[in-house]
């Protein structure tokens, strides 16, 4: 359920931020989730979404590891079309 709260936080955030707020920006069409927390993109581009931390999946996979990949897939499944901003707050 946080989860699912902070990833739907953070698509709205990027939907109402006025585009003069972020940084870089181009698009791309996700390819497949790597994690909970991060995508990549057709092409091999992995984007990490930013302040989204979920337990990980790989090596030793972390209690709802799983669980959060497979939400972060239902939400943003492959092939869907994605605008990247970056966040100079927030991006180093």
């Amino acid at each position: 359920m946080h989860i699912r709260l902070a990833i739907a936080a953070l698509l709205a955030l990027s939907l109402t931020t006025p585009a003069s707020a972020l940084g870089a920006k181009h698009s791309g069409i996700i390819d497949h989730v790597a994690d909970g927390d991060t995508v990549v993109l057709r092409g091999g581009e992995k984007i990490r979404l930013v302040q989204v931390d979920t337990p990980e999946v790989y090596g030793d996979s972390e209690c709802y590891g799983r669980q959060a990949s497979a939400l972060t897939e239902a939400i943003l499944p492959a092939g869907t079309r994605v605008r990247i901003a970056t966040d100079p707050a927030l991006d180093q």
